[in-house]
């Protein structure tokens, strides 16, 4: 009962536009998508294209970070959906390279995990 009163608080700012409104409905949707009892008020398939769209205009500290993106994208992004295909491809490169380079920094790392175990 107290979540269902929560949920239908939230869905009076459904009309809110903000640019941050869209991050934190998509955060609140990855929070509770496997609970059966809270069903968010808001369409994800509608806040996505607006969160992308708004992007340049969130607050760092309030953006979804790349494995949220990601998880949104693959769950209900397709290719009808604005700018979805793009920014998937550009997390997945980014994500790679970034893993690319820590690879690369471990392996040069003297004092990385990856050795003897030998320490004094």
């Amino acid at each position: 009962p107290e979540e269902a009163q929560l949920w239908a608080l939230l869905s009076d700012f459904e009309d809110d536009y903000e640019p941050g409104s869209h991050a934190v409905r998509l955060k609140l949707w990855l929070a509770t998508r496997n609970g059966a009892e809270l069903h968010c008020p808001w369409e994800v398939r509608e806040q996505l294209p607006l969160y992308l769209a708004k992007l340049a205009y969130i607050a760092a500290d309030c953006q979804l970070s790349a494995a949220e993106e990601m998880l949104i994208l693959r769950a209900v992004g397709d290719e009808s959906m604005p700018g979805a295909a793009n920014r998937l491809a550009f997390l997945e490169t980014a994500l790679r390279a970034e893993s690319a380079d820590n690879a690369s920094a471990d392996a040069a790392n003297p004092f990385g995990g990856g050795g003897s175990g030998g320490g004094g």
